[in-house]
């Protein structure tokens, strides 16, 4: 991965930087501390700093052939990998129902009647679409074949 690094940004850098609009805000402040992560380990190429999972499999997988080329493609598949972000989050969402910032033994009955639902509504809607998306593709999600993404 040459001009591909990792690093950490300052905790400073990163706390001042967390309550605008996620790190982001209109001052130039001389190259790539405009754009501070919130997230504390982030990759950075040249001026880049690119933070949050999606957005750096976006950036990595049109530079080193893991997604397709063509726009639509890559576009697709930076779907599906928002798609499976908000799966992760409905699976955190079952033991913290009421919030992050509350211990789960403060929301377990909640948590409980939550989790029910999920495992009843949610987890079918997601497997069954991945499943569907595989099924239709001849049993595999090949991202060389870009005709079979779009």
């Amino acid at each position: 991965m040459s001009g591909l690094r990792w690093r950490m940004p300052p905790p400073a850098t990163t706390m001042s930087r967390a309550g605008k609009a996620h790190g982001c805000d209109d001052e130039d402040d001389g190259g790539a501390q405009r754009h501070a992560a919130i997230r504390t380990a982030v990759p950075k190429s040249g001026n880049l700093v690119i933070g949050q999972t999606a957005n750096i499999l976006l950036y990595l997988g049109a530079r080193h052939g893991l997604a397709p080329k063509a726009e639509a493609g890559r576009l697709w598949v930076h779907q599906l990998q928002l798609t499976v972000a908000d799966f992760v989050l409905e699976i955190h969402d079952t033991h913290h129902p009421l919030g992050p910032s509350l211990y789960y033994e403060e929301q377990r009955q909640p948590a409980r009647k939550r989790t029910q639902e999920f495992w009843k509504a949610r987890v079918p809607k997601y497997l069954g679409y991945f499943e569907r998306l595989v099924q239709a593709h001849g049993g595999r999600l090949r991202h060389r074949a870009p005709h079979e993404l779009c």
